[in-house]
């Protein structure tokens, strides 16, 4: 059976990375891919590396070739793909364990061409997360259009490795990189490819890490000449993509814009700043560390380790949505308790303070993710706004609960859910026997 999705990863002298890179899709939480590492004729230990990957897994397939540049390794990977979709990476950098499957989820439920999605900016020990569209949504290519109008030269726009394209498009128009342009030819593809969809859409969760190597083009001592050679040429396409996309009339409307793409890359047009909201590479995940005198398969450690990977999964949840972690947990107790609730309720069940929880419920009252009823107390229930939320809480649950269950087989899952259940129930009549006497 052909493969979801196929992940690309050109190699040329990566000994030093490639390994960080193909662990993390290896480690992927979606498991129905191909890997299609291409040796752009490296001359170091790239070339035995990438055989030696695909010797230890089936999913992973290589290709050697006389050195052509990125684009020809990326069009070599194209022309044995199978995939449903496509994926890219650079070798030097990686991908959070929940990357494809955020990605093609979000391809499958929206029926989308295209998704387009935050990433990680790493600069040495420290991460910040970087996006463009602000809000999740599906949009035509117009929609998409008018947003990257705004900021035309982003990475978010132009890069490849925070996409998922769906393959069917690119063969049914024959789209491949540019090999005659040693810049841009990222964006050229993607603007080709924009062309010819007919449903884009904005996740809002960080895909990708992204690092700034110092073999980059804005890095390199190029001749002016030629600099400005291929900046003019990248304006060419981007005059040739409007008058494609538009009638003669809203492109002179839009004119304008072609000059102010002009002037965006008559800069870096790769410098991507660090924003208020930096990390430690490291905390912008959920790790979960413990001593190894403390891996005894115990009741501890198991709620340890459960408590560990649901924060992870929600605040999947909490990126996409622009919340806090406190918010998400707060909305998982609204949604499993099917009703309304006090803030005595949410605080018992989430064990946040009294001022945590009333500004938490505030914050998200002003987007309509829960609603205070009239009355005293006020009684919260999930508000106007809050189904794209909840669709997302019940994935990570999905998730979560499939993840714990791995390595269970169908009868062992049914007999674990029974005795699970019952074991809960015996918790309770416990807490409800004590309460009752203690006059509590």
């Amino acid at each position: 059976m052909d493969p979801l999705v196929s992940i690309i990863v050109p190699v040329y002298n990566g000994e030093a990375w490639i390994a960080r890179c193909v662990q993390s899709v290896l480690t992927q939480e979606f498991t129905e891919y191909e890997l299609i590492l291409v040796d752009d004729g490296s001359k170091d230990a790239s070339a035995a590396m990438l055989d030696a990957y695909a010797k230890e897994d089936a999913r992973v397939r290589v290709i050697h070739k006389p050195n052509g540049g990125v684009s020809s390794a990326r069009n070599a990977a194209l022309d044995i793909a199978k995939g449903t979709y496509v994926q890219f990476m650079d070798a030097d950098d990686w991908i959070p364990s929940d990357s494809t499957k955020l990605l093609y989820q979000s391809a499958v439920s929206h029926d989308a061409d295209m998704v387009i999605a935050d990433f990680w900016r790493v600069v040495g020990d420290r991460v910040s997360q970087k996006g463009d569209i602000e809000e999740e949504q599906e949009m035509d290519k117009l929609a998409y259009v008018g947003f990257m109008q705004q900021n035309p030269a982003d990475f978010y726009y132009g890069a490849l490795w925070n996409k998922l394209f769906r393959r069917s498009k690119i063969e049914a128009y024959q789209l491949r990189m540019d090999e005659s342009l040693s810049w841009c030819e990222d964006f050229v593809f993607n603007l080709e490819f924009i062309l010819h969809v007919e449903k884009i859409f904005a996740l809002r969760a960080p895909v990708y890490y992204y690092v700034k190597t110092s073999g980059s083009l804005v890095n390199t001592r190029l001749k002016f000449s030629r600099v400005l050679r291929m900046k003019l040429d990248m304006l060419e396409y981007y005059n040739e993509f409007y008058m494609q996309l538009y009638d003669e009339k809203s492109y002179r409307k839009k004119r304008g814009e072609l000059y102010r793409f002009l002037i965006d890359v008559a800069g870096d047009g790769g410098a991507i700043a660090m924003s208020l909201g930096t990390k430690k590479l490291g905390k912008e995940v959920i790790p979960a560390v413990a001593a190894s005198d403390m891996l005894d398969d115990n009741f501890f450690t198991e709620l340890y380790y459960q408590d560990k990977l649901l924060a992870r999964y929600l605040t999947t949840v909490a990126n996409r949505f622009d919340l806090e972690l406190r918010d998400v947990r707060i909305l998982c107790y609204l949604i499993v308790s099917q009703g309304t609730r006090s803030t005595k309720a949410i605080k018992d069940f989430t064990g946040y303070s009294q001022v945590v929880v009333t500004t938490s419920l505030r914050a998200m009252t002003l987007r309509h993710f829960v609603h205070f009823g009239k009355g005293r107390p006020a009684l919260i229930s999930l508000g106007s706004e809050s189904k794209p939320v909840v669709e997302a809480i019940g994935q990570v649950l999905t998730d979560f609960q499939r993840v714990s269950e791995a390595l269970l087989s169908q009868q062992e899952r049914l007999e674990y859910r029974k005795l699970r259940s019952k074991s809960i129930d015996g918790i309770k009549q416990l807490l409800l026997t004590k309460v009752e006497g203690t006059g509590v």
